[in-house]
């Protein structure tokens, strides 16, 4: 079967998988950078990754920038170390940022990530751009973000299908090998696509996926709508999720103040103004409205980032689960 060929027929494989195992609302939990302070050590995430499959969250995504404006770790080998921890909960990127990575590289360590997962995986991708340090660390012009995405994504799955790769590209020309090991999932993970904007929004429509961040729920909604406008009724594989920004207590003004400093920090900005409009941050009360408010506007997928220091991670994600209704799962089959 000639690769392209192969290609399609994968991710119809993988497609016909999701649809199949995709529930309607889904709860999860991101790490991300630490405006505050890293973690003291590697066992934060080993901690964290088991507290949110215990508590019955349903995904753990970790968010990727190579040089951001706080301590960011490796999100790859992040998610490696939480798959090895949990058996269950689905693992993800949100978002990973092609561009500034080696394609075949790349191609292999999200091979073996969902290999080792199990099919776990599910690839969140951004086209990135507003750490403008790390683009010129890494010599790509961020003009060429977008199509080096498109290219880059569509050379992994060749390298995932299985067959003998015959890739010539703009920026990357592979031949005359097979990536190796397979993927667990047949053609590779499942790609959600983050960003706000119309571009990011057809870039979606060729994949399995919509995954944005710093919207409101109206801004969410308006999206929703272009989506099914550009593919008629998406299909059932095709996700929509969400990465909320939440800090949840029951005094309004802490859990203002807290989150206003972490995300001031984490995006060197004043964020005071956008706590309202594109989060959920307050009462439990409040953090529950805020989130129904993104459901009715067609997310199915909210993965929650609290906006915390690493000390009270845990402690904001068992308030979380709570306050949304998160219940722990049966116990694991032996």
């Amino acid at each position: 079967m000639p690769p392209t060929m192969a290609i399609i027929a994968t991710m119809a494989n993988t497609e016909k998988r999701m649809s199949e195992a995709a529930p309607g609302q889904r709860l999860g939990i991101l790490t991300g950078s630490w405006p505050l302070g890293m973690p003291p050590d590697g066992g934060f995430y080993r901690d964290l990754a088991r507290q949110v499959e215990d508590l019955g969250y349903d995904l753990l995504f970790h968010g990727d920038h190579l040089f951001m404006y706080n301590p960011n770790p490796d999100a790859l080998m992040v998610l490696s170390h939480m798959a090895a921890c949990t058996r269950r909960v689905l693992l993800g990127t949100g978002v990973l940022l092609p561009a500034l990575r080696e394609p075949a590289v790349m191609a292999k360590q999200i091979a073996t990530l969902d290999y080792l997962a199990g099919g776990r995986l599910v690839l969140g991708v951004g086209v990135g751009g507003e750490v403008e340090q790390e683009w010129a660390a890494m010599q790509v012009p961020r003009e060429t973000r977008g199509a080096r995405t498109d290219e880059y994504l569509e050379l992994m799955r060749q390298l995932w299908s299985g067959e003998t790769v015959a890739h010539q590209g703009r920026f990357r020309s592979v031949a005359g090998v097979r990536g190796t090991p397979s993927p667990y999932q047949p053609g590779g993970p499942p790609v959600w696509v983050g960003g706000r904007g119309g571009a990011s929004l057809r870039r979606a429509t060729r994949h399995q996926g919509w995954i944005p961040y710093a919207m409101s729920p109206r801004r969410v909604r308006e999206g929703v709508t272009a989506l099914k406008a550009m593919m008629g009724a998406p299909p059932a594989h095709f996700r929509i999720g969400y990465v909320l920004f939440a800090y949840v207590d029951e005094d309004e003004a802490h859990a203002k103040e807290m989150a206003g400093r972490v995300l001031g920090k984490r995006y060197a900005q004043d964020f005071d103004k956008l706590l309202g409009p594109i989060c959920a941050i307050g009462t439990p009360a409040q953090v529950a409205a805020r989130v129904q408010e993104y459901r009715e506007a067609g997310v199915q997928d909210i993965i929650i980032i609290p906006q915390a220091p690493a000390e009270e991670y845990p402690q904001q994600i068992e308030r979380l689960a709570r306050v949304l209704g998160v219940r722990a799962p049966r116990a694991h089959p032996q």
